[in-house]
């Protein structure tokens, strides 16, 4: 094999170069998945710090509004959420998402929102191209009623239901853990011998639940019915006229009833030669 000048075959020059080439070949690969690793740690970054914004911005009209937030005041241009808050101030810029990234809109050309079941519920998903493996988006969920499963209740109380009496004052309350749905719930109720349906209860009356009630979260309200037209120990029976509504929208219909003795003669008394009715109530 011949040699160079400087005593080196050229094969082993040839050996020389493709390993060089192989080793600079590596670094150049090497780095390039650096860069790329370093860059896909700042879009997750990135994304980590939008989602921040809009979480922090957009939380605090959740809270306030609560069932009042309107997702319809969501809305997107160039790249920019803004929402428009329900005290009248007018739109506000939430975020201005970097170029890094595009919001993506559905097919209706809007983010996914909902605000039912006593919960906000906010998806913003984001198109990256360095990264179209991989789906990221920006997510808001707060939920104004937590746990509420169990509708309203309605009981009876009725003060000494044993006592013989010509009327008896009975008060019917109702109560909600959580908070009321505002309105006026009529209920039906009567005394009789024997059982009564609802659809045959006679005597009307109301509880109101009133918005300062709601926004004060009253868990209870009452109403007095006075039985004046029974003779006998018989029941007094209760119903709803209509639903019991909470904020989450569950609703109740309960049927009542409890022991309420009516009678227009009290007991006869006996005391030595002395014989007399006892007063009746």
């Amino acid at each position: 094999m011949k040699l160079n000048k400087k005593g080196y075959m050229l094969i082993e020059i040839i050996l020389a170069s493709i390993i060089a080439f192989g080793v600079a070949i590596f670094i150049i690969n090497l780095t390039l998945r650096l860069k790329n690793k370093n860059d896909d740690e700042l879009v997750e970054s990135l994304v980590a710090t939008d989602e921040a914004i809009v979480t922090n911005k957009l939380m605090q009209y959740a809270i306030a509004e609560k069932k009042e937030f309107n997702c319809y005041n969501i809305r997107t241009s160039d790249n920019k959420i803004y929402y428009t808050p329900k005290d009248g101030s007018g739109e506000i810029l939430i975020d201005n998402i970097n170029e890094y990234a595009e919001i993506k809109l559905n097919s209706e050309g809007r983010i996914k929102c909902t605000n039912e079941d006593g919960k906000i519920d906010i998806e913003i998903p984001l198109d990256i191209p360095q990264q179209p493996d991989k789906n990221y988006s920006i997510n808001v969920e707060y939920k104004y009623e937590i746990g509420d499963y169990v509708g309203p209740i309605m009981q009876l109380f009725v003060d000494a239901p044993t006592t013989y009496a010509k009327s008896k004052t009975a008060t019917i309350v109702i109560s909600e853990e959580n908070r009321f749905e505002a309105g006026t719930y009529y209920i039906v109720y009567d005394w009789s011998l024997t059982p009564k349906s609802c659809d045959s209860l006679s005597n009307v009356t109301s509880i109101t639940i009133t918005d300062d009630d709601v926004n004060n979260l009253v868990k209870e309200k009452s109403v007095q019915v006075t039985i004046s037209n029974g003779t006998g120990a018989g029941k007094i029976y209760v119903c709803n006229d209509n639903p019991l509504i909470d904020y989450a929208r569950n609703e109740k219909i309960y049927e009542l009833n409890e022991n309420m003795y009516l009678d227009n003669t009290g007991p006869t008394l006996t005391k030595g030669n002395y014989t007399g009715n006892a007063t009746v109530k």
